[in-house]
């Protein structure tokens, strides 16, 4: 992933990386990534990592919403919708985190609801990616 962020930046480019696990999340963020899509179990070190480093975090709470309510009605399996209900309690630890809203991802060529790690902000607000 270094060699990969390395050379996007050389080239002027922002490079996203999509990550669930905790290491993962961190291992993104050490190598230089610009954006990490879902960040699902990211912990506070992963948070103080994106901090530091300007890292954004796109978090995707809006698919656990539909997941959990239609997931089974749609015939997912009981097992993935249970690993949702894990990933959307961490979600909701996540959220109550101090983060600064950002208007868009800096990789996503289409607005983003995201948010990004920064000690600006007191409180935790939504950007709804206009």
């Amino acid at each position: 992933m270094t060699a990969i962020a390395e050379e996007a930046h050389k080239l002027g480019r922002k490079v996203a990386a999509h990550a669930h696990g905790t290491q993962s999340i961190k291992d993104a963020i050490r190598a230089g990534i610009d954006s990490i899509e879902h960040s699902s179990l990211i912990d506070d070190e992963g948070i103080a990592l994106a901090k530091q480093r300007g890292t954004y975090l796109v978090f995707d709470i809006y698919n656990d919403d539909y997941i959990l309510q239609e997931g089974e009605k749609a015939g997912m399996l009981q097992e993935s919708v249970e690993k949702e209900k894990k990933s959307a309690a961490c979600s909701a630890k996540i959220s109550a985190k101090r983060f600064k809203p950002a208007r868009r991802s800096p990789s996503a060529p289409i607005p983003a609801s995201i948010l990004t790690a920064t000690t600006r902000n007191n409180s935790p607000k939504w950007s709804s990616g206009a």
